[in-house]
């Protein structure tokens, strides 16, 4: 399917792992009771959400505006802005901890689940 989806062709193929679609599909479409929930490409769907990733790995990570949804796992906090620039110019004026930052757009899965066509 890599060479195929290479050589220009497309490809969907029918799986329930999201990192397998993510990394071998042109198209996803996401189906829920009999009914397409989703479709798109993988970029166009992760950009629907309009949220970027920020992580840092701390639990003391004070309130950031514009924060959509927050997440605590395993001693790092996720924050899903739509402005990542502005919420990482907050963190530094907070003192925040900014160890590990990592900033990336949300991933499919995440993207589908703040979508509500997801897990």
């Amino acid at each position: 399917p890599r060479d195929h989806a290479a050589a220009g062709g497309g490809v969907r193929p029918t799986t329930h792992p999201l990192g397998e679609a993510e990394a071998l599909a042109t198209g996803v479409a996401v189906l829920a009771r009999g009914r397409i929930r989703v479709d798109g490409t993988v970029a166009e769907i992760r950009s629907r959400t309009g949220l970027t990733r920020v992580r840092v790995a701390t639990d003391a990570i004070p309130y950031v505006p514009g924060v959509i949804r927050r997440e605590h796992a395993g001693g790092s906090t996720i924050l899903y802005v739509t402005d990542p620039v502005a919420a990482i110019r907050e963190l530094v004026a907070r003192d925040a901890p900014l160890d590990g930052l990592e900033v990336s757009p949300a991933s499919l899965e995440e993207a589908l689940s703040l979508l509500g066509g997801g897990p």
